[in-house]
């Protein structure tokens, strides 16, 4: 029983000892492609870092190279350059079109036979040779410059010479000073044909600048003469140009300058002359009124002396004239009653200082009662003769000596003289000296002042 069933044991481990072989070759299977596969992801990895790093050193070696021939290209030109300047011309071949477009070019302007007859030829040329230029590099460009310059410059004065002159004033004056600076900068080799064309067009564009800028003065001065524009303006175009008939033009203009000028200092009296109604002082208004004469005055003075004929003008003179004679007449008429009024004040007031002082008799009888009471109270007391002495001084003094005689009246004024010698002669020497004093330094009224 036991041999007979060794064998199916066998059988049994044996089937078991396989499958866990299976196991495990199916886990070291998944393993490998496992690894397998991680280790594509690294391959892949590194290939892309090794390509953008093989793309970074083309583009750093595309900028080398360029940096490599601008480095050349200088070198180049420096070298041509100073093998040029140490008498070592180095051998350059010029492109073929760059030949032919110069040798046309000089071609042409080798005798006046052969110049362009028309602007747009010589524009045509001056493009042809920028083109050639700007496609040489930059010692091609260096080694045709003897032969650019005086090519050029040439081509230049042609188009100057050949095209039609502009119409407009500015424009005009630009291409003269086209003109200009081109014969300053003249080459060498200059085709002397050529320069005496441009002085030539130079003088002519010139005078027909000047004869538009007169046209155009007269036109300016024609429309001053109408009211148009300001005169100073038209003058000031005229003044670069002589002719008979532009100093008719500007004695016209003169004359229309000066008639506008009056016009506005007679509009700036008119505006002006309100202002006498706003004064309120007699004396002021005067003064004003009298200063405003004389303006007018200085006005019709230089109305005549520059022969202005304008009626409207001479109205409004005459208007303002009328005006201020009216005006100084009332002003006139106010002082003189003025006047009156304060000569007759004067009059009653000196008659009034004249009867204050009374005769001496009077004083004295008036200095003997004061004199009385004093002596009854006791008090001490001069004589009564000088005592009415120094009354009759004191109101001498005092009423009569600040009348101003020349302010009186014929009659009044024989009444204070007759007064004065009458009182004078009753004094004695020592108090006629003192009204003497007194009379020569006092100081007199005047009229309004009473």
């Amino acid at each position: 029983m036991t041999e007979s069933n060794q064998p199916a044991k066998a059988q049994q481990n044996w089937r078991g000892l396989h499958t866990v072989l299976l196991f495990l070759v199916a886990v070291l299977c998944g393993g490998l492609i496992y690894q397998q596969h991680r280790f594509q992801e690294r391959l892949d990895a590194l290939a892309s870092v090794q390509n953008d790093r093989e793309g970074r050193l083309i583009a750093e070696l595309h900028q080398l190279n360029a940096a490599v021939a601008a480095v050349t290209a200088t070198s180049s030109q420096h070298n041509a350059l100073l093998h040029r300047s140490l008498g070592k011309v180095l051998p350059l071949e010029l492109p073929a079109e760059t030949t032919r477009v110069f040798d046309e070019v000089e071609r042409q302007l080798a005798s006046p036979e052969s110049w362009p007859t028309d602007a747009a030829t010589v524009e045509a040329r001056m493009s042809e040779l920028q083109a050639v230029l700007e496609a040489s590099p930059p010692w091609i460009q260096e080694a045709l410059l003897p032969r650019l310059v005086p090519a050029h410059w040439s081509l230049q004065v042609l188009a100057l010479v050949r095209e039609l002159l502009p119409e407009d004033v500015e424009a005009l004056d630009g291409r003269i000073e086209q003109a200009e600076l081109l014969i300053a900068s003249r080459p060498m080799n200059a085709s002397d044909a050529l320069v005496t064309q441009l002085d030539d067009r130079q003088a002519g564009m010139v005078r027909l600048l000047r004869a538009k800028l007169q046209q155009e003065a007269v036109l300016v001065a024609e429309k001053a003469l109408k009211g148009e524009s300001d005169p100073e303006e038209a003058l000031a175009l005229l003044a670069d140009f002589e002719s008979p008939v532009l100093e008719a033009l500007r004695a016209q203009l003169n004359n229309r300058r000066q008639m506008l000028g009056l016009k506005r200092r007679a509009e700036a009296l008119t505006q002006q002359w309100p202002v006498l109604e706003k004064i309120s002082a007699p004396d002021l208004k005067e003064r004003f009124a009298t200063g405003f004469r004389v303006e007018l005055q200085m006005l019709q003075l230089d109305a005549l002396s520059a022969s202005i004929q304008d009626a409207q003008l001479e109205t409004q003179i005459d208007s303002l004239r009328q005006s201020v004679e009216n005006a100084l007449s009332e002003l006139a008429d106010a002082a003189n009653k003025r006047s009156k009024v304060e000569f007759n004040d004067y009059q009653r007031w000196a008659l009034t200082q004249i009867d204050a002082v009374s005769p001496l008799k009077e004083v004295s009888l008036e200095t003997k009662a004061k004199e009385g009471l004093k002596r009854a109270l006791g008090n001490k007391v001069k004589s009564a003769a000088s005592s009415a002495q120094d009354a009759l001084t004191r109101d001498m003094i005092q009423h009569l000596s600040v009348i101003d005689v020349h302010l009186l009246d014929v009659a009044v004024a024989e009444w204070y003289q007759e007064i004065f010698s009458e009182r004078f002669a009753s004094l004695d020497m020592t108090h006629k000296k003192r009204v003497v004093d007194a009379f020569a330094n006092s100081s007199k009224k005047s009229l309004g002042a009473t």
